[in-house]
């Protein structure tokens, strides 16, 4: 996984939690496992082409997290190319590709760039972000550094 300069260990730490937390909730098809990553502003857009994006309110992604923690039960949520920016102490972007995984067959994939915010507590919380769903898989530039290896499921 790349990270900025001078960049802890905190951040990749957050957002590896959040996807084990995928994982339980695939494997118990219970979606209450993202409540403590969630914050209860969350917001934003989903597509599937390049003609149409979807905004969703925080009420509408917990349905799909719901329904999607129960159609996707014993798969596993895989991320590769994952990019963390930072914005100050308090913020981080994440873009990844997202696969789901079941009995080594990808079901999905989605790009996914995510806002994140250090909340009072000193936990971090994803405030939006936007989806594409239908991605083929990231292909790299020539030169383009070479990205950190998929995250195992967990």
């Amino acid at each position: 996984m790349r990270q900025p300069a001078g960049s802890s260990a905190e951040y990749p730490a957050f957002h590896d939690a959040y996807l084990k937390a995928w994982n339980r909730a695939t494997a118990t098809e219970d979606a209450e496992e993202l409540r403590p990553f969630i914050a209860t502003d969350y917001h934003g857009w989903a597509g599937g082409d390049a003609r149409n994006i979807e905004p969703f309110s925080t009420s509408e992604a917990w349905e799909g997290f719901t329904q999607a923690a129960r159609a996707l039960k014993g798969a596993s949520v895989h991320a590769s190319n994952r990019t963390y920016a930072r914005r100050g102490d308090r913020e981080a972007i994440v873009f990844y590709e997202l696969g789901y995984v079941l009995e080594g067959t990808l079901l999905a994939r989605a790009a996914l760039l995510e806002s994140w915010r250090r909340d009072v507590d000193g936990s971090w919380k994803l405030h939006r972000d936007v989806t594409e769903h239908s991605v083929d898989g990231l292909h790299q530039e020539p030169g383009a550094p070479t990205p950190g290896t998929p995250t195992p499921p967990g």
